[in-house]
């Protein structure tokens, strides 16, 4: 198995919403965290995902409602994803991002949660638009 990491683009819409899929069903079942509030499978087409997440993903950081994904690449397969997306969206907000990520379970615990992290903050503290002054980041375990 050759794992990469490397951003989300618009061609790999279908292998995001896919992982997002199986990483819903993983919510608060076999000893897994809530990790999201809901339960079951994530709900909505494929149609709907990529019109959203196409807009967000073409928007600079200088542009309201702009999002970056990166995503863990199993092939032509997404097994986690880490989202750095302008919030709250309004223009006077345009220098913070919301961070969210989510792995699959069987790819946890491999070190690449710190890998996705890595690669969204080297992205971040390269973008003039952004200030990364007060970040707080929560950790859960299950150990």
């Amino acid at each position: 198995m050759s794992l990469i990491i490397r951003p989300v683009g618009v061609f790999d819409l279908s292998a995001c919403h896919a992982h997002l899929y199986r990483h819903s069903l993983e919510n608060g079942t076999s000893g897994n965290l809530i990790h999201a509030p809901f339960a079951g499978p994530r709900e909505g087409t494929l149609e709907e995902f990529s019109k959203g997440l196409t807009q967000s993903l073409q928007k600079t950081p200088a542009e309201v409602s702009w999002e970056r994904q990166w995503g863990l690449f199993d092939g032509s397969e997404i097994r986690g994803t880490i989202q750095l997306r302008h919030s709250p969206r309004v223009e006077a907000s345009l220098h913070r991002a919301l961070m969210a990520m989510g792995i699959e379970r069987d790819f946890r615990g491999q070190g690449w949660g710190g890998k996705l992290l890595q690669a969204a903050l080297d992205w971040a503290r390269s973008e003039p638009t952004l200030a990364w002054g007060g970040a707080r980041i929560f950790f859960v375990s299950t150990a």
